[in-house]
């Protein structure tokens, strides 16, 4: 085995270790679902949603995915609203720079007739 290959070995190795971390290991803010609880689901139904932030502290929107992570789409100031292109079966929170949780899960609902289930209004 060459240098390099050794090298690449050792570092593929690395990062396959810091990837594994439990998600028991991790904990969630408050207000929070337990990493790896709640999780997306399949991509089959597309859904447009609105974030409107009514706190006075800016939120990240963090898409919860298919294994249960969390990523994070953007940070909505206070006061301000987005909308999102995403699916029925993935679920969203909006977590502040703390790593707690404000409001609740929002799953959207692509069968919506009007919309209001879509629009998630986040409160202090």
């Amino acid at each position: 085995m060459s240098c390099r290959a050794y090298i690449f070995g050792v570092l593929v190795a690395a990062a396959a270790a810091a990837a594994a971390v439990p998600a028991a290991a991790q904990s969630a803010g408050r207000n929070c679902p337990p990493y790896g609880s709640v999780r997306s689901i399949n991509g089959k139904a597309p859904v447009e949603v609105i974030f409107l932030n009514f706190t006075k502290i800016p939120l990240n929107i963090t898409w919860i995915d298919y294994d249960g992570q969390w990523r994070k789409y953007q940070t909505l100031a206070p006061n301000a609203a987005v909308t999102q292109r995403t699916f029925g079966t993935h679920p969203w929170i909006a977590v502040d720079d703390k790593g707690n949780c404000h409001g609740r899960v929002m799953y959207p609902n692509p069968n919506s007739r009007d919309g209001g289930d879509n629009r998630f209004e986040i409160y202090d």
